[in-house]
């Protein structure tokens, strides 16, 4: 298995459906994209300027990674299936901020709530600013982060991206 870009074609548009269903069916749907009650407002928010990434099996999307533009970074999204979260998927997240930094991306935010996301940040050698109010929650904190195009090289080598321009999505 290996990243994919998201490119909008009838079976991309399948397994993206897919996921909003499985989502919506575990109650997660609510949490990760309160706006998208509907298939069509979930299809509509993935499509440019979001960047889709993700992995996927026979059972659909494993590990869906997406980034949104903000200010001269990319505010970053992870969601992983619950069936396979007790697995090894970083190595899907790593994938997928080569594929970023190596269009341009500069600099990487992430916001979270979740453990498992917020491990896997620290996996990836995100740097932890602490945590801030929750966009979602108002019951927790969230944790903010991020990682720089220099700092994701030190660990993982060259992008290609280390002297590019301005961020944003490449």
């Amino acid at each position: 298995m290996s990243v994919e870009v998201y490119v909008p074609s009838v079976e991309t548009d399948a397994l993206l459906l897919q996921w909003w269903a499985r989502m919506n069916d575990a109650g997660e749907l609510e949490t990760i994209f309160p706006s998208f009650a509907t298939p069509s407002a979930f299809l509509a928010a993935m499509q440019v300027p979001t960047a889709v990434l993700f992995d996927h099996d026979t059972d659909g999307i494993t590990v869906a990674v997406w980034c949104t533009a903000l200010l001269h970074s990319a505010a970053l999204s992870l969601w992983v299936r619950k069936d396979y979260r007790h697995r090894r998927w970083v190595h899907v997240v790593i994938d997928a901020l080569r594929t970023l930094f190596t269009a341009g991306v500069r600099l990487i935010v992430f916001v979270s709530e979740l453990p498992h996301v917020i491990r896997a940040a620290q996996d990836v050698h995100f740097e932890i600013l602490g945590q801030i109010p929750s966009l979602v929650s108002s019951a927790q904190n969230a944790t903010i982060g991020f990682l720089t195009v220099q700092q994701f090289e030190v660990h993982y080598g060259t992008t290609g991206s280390s002297s590019a321009g301005p961020s944003g999505r490449g």
